[in-house]
Parts: C-alpha cells; sequence; structure tokens
C-alpha cells in the first residue's frame, strides 16, 4: 500500500487513534464491553460443583482480559514506532539526548542489580513464611514490573529530544509527541499487567482447584509488580 503525505497506513491509523476525541470513544466502547462480560458472567449458569463454575465462569474474562493486554501491546508497540520516527532535531540536541540515554542505563543497571538482591531476599522469606506459588507469584510480578520500567524509560528519554525538536514547529506537534511518548509507558504498564495478571490467576486456580487460593497467591504478584515500580518511580522522575 502506497503512503499518503509521508505517512503510511498504520502511522495514519495510530495518529488517528491517539486523537482525543478516538481516545475518548475507545474508552467508552471498554467500559461497555467489559459490564457487558460481567454481567454475562453473572448470569452464566454451568451445571456442577461451585469450583467446576468458577473454574468455568472465570475462563471468559480471563480470556478477554488477557486479549485486552495483547492489543493494548500491539497499540504501544506501533506508538513506539511512529515516536521513533518522528525527528530527533540538531547535532547538538542529539548530543545531548545520547548523554542522557547512557545516563538512564548506567542508573537503571545499578538500581536494577539491588533491587535483584531486595526480590532475591523477598523471595526466600516467602517462599518459607507463605508458600511457593505466592513466591513465584512476587517474582513474575517483580520482572514484568521491572521490564516495563526499562522499556519506558527508554521510549522516554528517546522521547524527550523528539518533543523538544517538535516544539520548534509549534505547541500542537510537540504536545502530541510528548503525549504519544506517555501513552507507550501507560500501554505496556497495563498490556503486561493484565496479560500476567490472567495468565498467572488461571494457572493458579487450576493448579489449586479453587478460585480462593488462586486470588490468595495472586497477591504477591501485585506486591513484586508494585515494589519495582515504587522505585522505578525515581528513575522516571529523572529522567
Amino acid at each position: 500500500m502506497g503512503k499518503a503525505d509521508g505517512k503510511s497506513a498504520m502511522d495514519s491509523f495510530v495518529d488517528t487513534l491517539t486523537r482525543p476525541r478516538s481516545l475518548v470513544i475507545l474508552t467508552l466502547a471498554f467500559v461497555v464491553v467489559t459490564l457487558f462480560e460481567v454481567s454475562v458472567m453473572g448470569g452464566e449458569q454451568t451445571a456442577g460443583s461451585a469450583d467446576a463454575r468458577a473454574l468455568a465462569s472465570s475462563d471468559g474474562a480471563c480470556l478477554f482480559a488477557a486479549m485486552t493486554g495483547v492489543v493494548a501491546l500491539i497499540f504501544a508497540v506501533q506508538l513506539a514506532k511512529t515516536v521513533m520516527q518522528a525527528p530527533a532535531g540538531n547535532a547538538k540536541m542529539q548530543e545531548i539526548a545520547l548523554a542522557i540515554q547512557e545516563g538512564s542505563r548506567a542508573f537503571l543497571q545499578r538500581e536494577y542489580t539491588w533491587l535483584a538482591v531486595f526480590v532475591a531476599v523477598v523471595t526466600v522469606i516467602m517462599l518459607f513464611a507463605i508458600g511457593f506459588a505466592t513466591a513465584a507469584s512476587f517474582v513474575l510480578g517483580s520482572f514484568l514490573s521491572a521490564v516495563t520500567g526499562y522499556l519506558g524509560m527508554s521510549i522516554a528519554v528517546r522521547g524527550n529530544v523528539r518533543t523538544a525538536a517538535a516544539a520548534v514547529h509549534g505547541l500542537d506537534p510537540a504536545l502530541r509527541i510528548a503525549f504519544n511518548t506517555g501513552t507507550v509507558m501507560g500501554m505496556l504498564v497495563v498490556s503486561f499487567g493484565i496479560i500476567g495478571l490472567a495468565t498467572t490467576f488461571k494457572v493458579l486456580q487450576y493448579s489449586f482447584g479453587s478460585e480462593a487460593e488462586a486470588l490468595t497467591s495472586l497477591a504477591g504478584f501485585g506486591f513484586g509488580a508494585s515494589a519495582i515500580a515504587l522505585f522505578a518511580r525515581v528513575g522516571g522522575g529523572i529522567y
């Protein structure tokens, strides 16, 4: 397919989706679909035991959540490509941007080294004090949160210089790149979080055969993700 005004069909599609009106419509559509899914789950009458009904009724919700996460991830990747295609400014701007990128990588390397020690210590404590399932959920949540933080920092320090370069041509193009850059991070958080939660919950639910026990162990996932995100905010504030 050919290009129009220097933009591919995918670029034009992403540009349309990131407009305020499109985001409002997509948000309302997501809310409607979610409410419909919840109503279907509430009215579902499945034969068998209570545990069997819980397993069956949560399958659709987890599948829907995971698919939503995959869509968010694809959207984040396409939006990141759009941001990276924007001009990075003159040589001096790129030199400064490169120094910031090197500093952010060094910061994250040192921070993640100490966080790995923290995660290891907490995992051992949880393994003996609570159980293997909760400890494993904690490790998975920590890992996905760390990956999200690294990717978010990577696109942020590259979007900064492109925002500055776009500001030369006006406020609107600069704000569009800035918002798109922030949206990438937001979508990564949502996608990894939803996919991780849905997948971990179903694995635990089928392992235990109980929704209540699965939810109890799933708390480790949230604790791990939140713990890493707490420290990652420091880097986000600096860079």
